[in-house]
């Protein structure tokens, strides 16, 4: 079993509650008993690590990045409809650039569909 215990210098510890399966909990359980560890100081651990590099948004592709890096394409959303603003500041070329990935993606997809049986 895991230890129990006031967090270690916490100035102001909050508690956070999660739900999760039975077979997770026991996993970290063992996890955290091989590394000597709790539970609690396990998770807190990976929780500080995720909230220190997601604070200022996705790192890999910040919405700046464009401008950082001019090699940097980002590309719209596929999830939504497209909208004439979306489109407004794409040049001719890195629209033609998107139209080739796309295709290149839709190929892919269509060849795994086909293995798949699926049309």
């Amino acid at each position: 079993m895991s230890r129990t215990g006031r967090p270690k210098e916490l100035k102001e510890a909050v508690r956070l509650q999660v739900i999760v399966e039975k077979s997770v909990k026991d996993l970290l359980e063992r996890i955290a008993e091989r590394e000597h560890k709790s539970v609690s100081e396990l998770l807190r651990g990976e929780v500080e690590d995720y909230a220190k590099a997601h604070a200022h948004g996705n790192s890999q592709f910040s919405l700046d990045m464009s401008i950082q890096a001019p090699e940097f394409h980002a590309l719209p959303t596929i999830w939504r409809e497209p909208t004439s603003e979306a489109l407004r500041d794409i040049s001719k070329e890195d629209r033609e650039s998107m139209v080739s990935y796309m295709e290149k993606w839709y190929s892919a997809i269509d060849k795994n569909n086909r293995a798949r049986g699926w049309g």
